[in-house]
């Protein structure tokens, strides 16, 4: 093995780090744009059939979309490290969701259908 490939062995951690900070900066869509639209008419489809979408509609929820997920995975990020690991799980993603319908729902998560989540929470 080359010295040349030995330090790129050590760096190889690190090197993810560039591609993440460029792509923080790049304002651009990450989801294809086809592939999004078809999953908006598909969906669209089971409420009504013959929708019709203007672009600029279908360009704003993909940007809302992105918005959403982006945050998830950040706020999935965040409770992976504070769990001292570097691997996001299901089980990160699972307390991002009810963290925010706790927020957002007043604490009735789980609680509306008797379907109790938490084996210490107790329904009155």
């Amino acid at each position: 093995m080359s010295d040349f490939a030995a330090i790129l062995r050590l760096m190889d951690p690190y090197l993810h780090l560039g591609d993440i900070r460029r792509q923080q900066l790049d304002t651009s869509l990450i989801i294809p744009k086809l592939p999004f639209q078809r999953l908006v008419r598909e969906i669209a489809e089971d409420f009504k059939s013959n929708l019709r979408f203007q672009q600029s509609a279908i360009l704003a929820l993909q940007e809302a979309a992105e918005c959403f997920l982006i945050r998830e995975f950040e706020m999935t990020n965040l409770l992976t490290i504070h769990a001292k690991r570097v691997t996001i799980q299901a089980k990160d993603m699972i307390l991002v969701r009810r963290l925010r319908d706790m927020m957002f729902n007043h604490g009735a998560v789980g609680l509306i259908d008797g379907n109790v989540s938490h084996p210490g929470m107790k329904v009155r």
